[in-house]
């Protein structure tokens, strides 16, 4: 799913080896996640008000991109949102991504991962 993706937030498949049983996917090299900004580093990274603005807009760009391509991706939460040096938003894990035209339709209907699902999903 991902490998049809071509957009500036959201993380490049630079290949795939697929030897089973250990599928390795090599991605673009991006320095962390939201949630490691956030959690991890909280004490050592002060983010202004335009760098969180920028952080979700950009994030928003690669939801609507991919929304625009019917693609939902079923597992937004801040360790899926890679962030650079430069603080650019590279959205990533579409292992959980469906068409919207799939959803609701065969196994894994609902998936996500828990403590992010909309609450109408349980």
């Amino acid at each position: 799913m991902q490998s049809i993706l071509r957009h500036p937030n959201i993380a490049l498949i630079m290949g795939v080896v697929p030897t089973i049983p250990n599928i390795v996917i090599v991605f673009e090299h991006v320095h962390g996640s939201l949630f490691n900004l956030l959690h991890v580093q909280k004490n050592s990274v002060d983010l202004s008000m335009p760098q969180r603005i920028r952080i979700a807009r950009d994030a928003a760009r690669a939801y609507l991109y991919m929304h625009s391509m019917e693609i939902v991706h079923r597992d937004i939460k801040s360790q899926n949102i890679l962030i650079d040096q430069n603080l650019q938003v590279k959205v990533c894990d579409f292992g959980l991504a469906k068409f919207k035209a799939d959803i609701g339709k065969g196994a894994m209907q609902y998936a996500g991962t828990p403590s992010y699902m909309a609450p109408e999903l349980f």
